[in-house]
């Protein structure tokens, strides 16, 4: 039997139908006379395993932090509220106000004259002095020397002896020119000249009432003064527009 003719050859292929591949196998048994050999089993190749790959994390739907479908019911939910509020304290403040609306007496005429007495009491106080008196006491220390030159008269206490005094008597019984002990008794005026330097140290008490008169228009006050009548003159000149100045000159010129 030839290679051609042998049962392996005509077994049916892998990927012929089973049925036929039976029908392969009988048909040569009858041809051969006997049982026909075993096939042998050929093992499909199974494809290599492929690598598993990592399945990436599959991405979370971004939520946003507000919800567009959420924002106008909220707003309008705060709006509401904010507008009951709003109403209801309107409401009590004018309930307040009706309750006590016989008990505000308002005078339209003080109102009216405010601006103007504002802006004269601003001009008189620009123009106003301050008169006081104060009084100084103090402890003045002094130092200096004082200069003594001057003819005198000065009278003996007790009696006084002056030794080698030179004594003249010229009268008509005695005639004495010559040195002498003298004694000169108490209560004889002797004339005599001072002249001489004297220290002098010492602390002077004083009192002294200072008048004192200062003129507010010509210190640092003037400035604020002008400033605040400034402000208060186009109020003024509104309500009164042939308004007076305390010199009787017009102010809304």
């Amino acid at each position: 039997m030839t290679q051609t003719d042998s049962p392996l050859s005509r077994l049916p292929r892998k990927q012929e139908d089973p049925s036929e591949r039976m029908r392969a196998i009988l048909s040569a048994k009858h041809q051969d006379g006997g049982s026909p050999a075993k096939p042998p089993v050929q093992t499909d190749p199974q494809p290599a395993p492929e690598p598993k790959q990592k399945r990436a994390p599959k991405a979370k739907p971004s939520r946003p932090f507000i919800r567009k479908d959420k924002i106008l019911p909220a707003f309008w939910t705060v709006a509401s509220l904010v507008s009951m509020t709003v109403n209801i304290v309107l409401a009590v403040v004018l309930i307040s106000l009706l309750n006590n609306l016989s008990k505000i007496t308002l005078e339209l005429s003080s109102v009216t004259g405010l601006p103007g007495e504002l802006y004269h009491n601003f001009e008189l106080m620009d123009r106003a002095h301050i008169q006081t008196i104060i009084p100084v006491d103090a402890q003045v220390p002094v130092s200096f020397d004082l200069e003594l030159d001057s003819q005198t008269v000065v009278t003996l206490s007790e009696d006084v002896r002056v030794r080698g005094a030179f004594v003249t008597i010229d009268t008509p019984l005695i005639d004495i020119n010559a040195p002498a002990n003298v004694v000169l008794p108490a209560g004889t005026s002797l004339p005599i000249r001072l002249q001489m330097t004297v220290p002098v140290e010492t602390n002077i008490p004083i009192h002294i009432d200072v008048p004192v008169d200062i003129d507010l228009g010509q210190t640092g006050l003037h400035i604020p003064f002008t400033g605040l009548r400034e402000a208060v003159k186009p109020f003024y000149c509104m309500l009164e527009p042939e308004a007076l100045s305390v010199d009787g000159q017009p102010v809304c010129r």
